[in-house]
């Protein structure tokens, strides 16, 4: 019940209430659960090698989607704004191939330590595009499909 409410955004606080009515764990247990959980998943990620969500299916097709996430709470000039971005994973099944289910992670309450991923994972080099000198080449067919 406290990775529940957790997770719906309830405080410390709150969830310690609760676990002094005995219908959840004390707000320290949820967070121990969610490091264990953490750990875990990471182990994953460096045993697979690549980044993906827990439920991704293997061997079958998956496509990204990135989109550019923009928040303003209040108006053009509020304080509260968001700016981020959205990645799905999408598994493609067909009748022949329903994918093979990844194994299941292991908590493991001994580890200490989080193991770290690569840089590549966070760390994101800014890029633009130039504002001058764009070249966009002809296509064959230039200017007769829209006529």
């Amino acid at each position: 019940m406290g990775i529940k409410l957790h997770g719906d955004g309830i405080q410390k606080k709150q969830i310690n209430n609760a676990n002094a009515f005995g219908i959840s764990v004390s707000y320290n247990r949820v967070m121990e659960v969610k490091h264990f959980m953490a750990r875990a998943v990471v182990n994953q990620f460096v045993s697979d090698g690549i980044v993906l969500p827990t439920n991704t299916l293997r061997k079958i097709f998956i496509t990204f989607d990135v989109d550019n996430l923009d928040s303003h709470s209040q108006g053009n000039f509020s304080q509260k704004e968001f700016h981020g971005t959205v990645i799905s994973v999408t598994n493609h099944l067909s009748w022949d191939n329903l994918g093979i289910k990844r194994p299941c992670i292991i908590l493991d309450p001994t580890g200490a330590s989080v193991p770290q991923l690569p840089d590549t994972y966070s760390v994101v080099q800014p890029a633009e595009l130039p504002s001058h000198d764009v070249f966009v080449p002809r296509t064959p067919n230039h200017g007769k499909c829209c006529r």
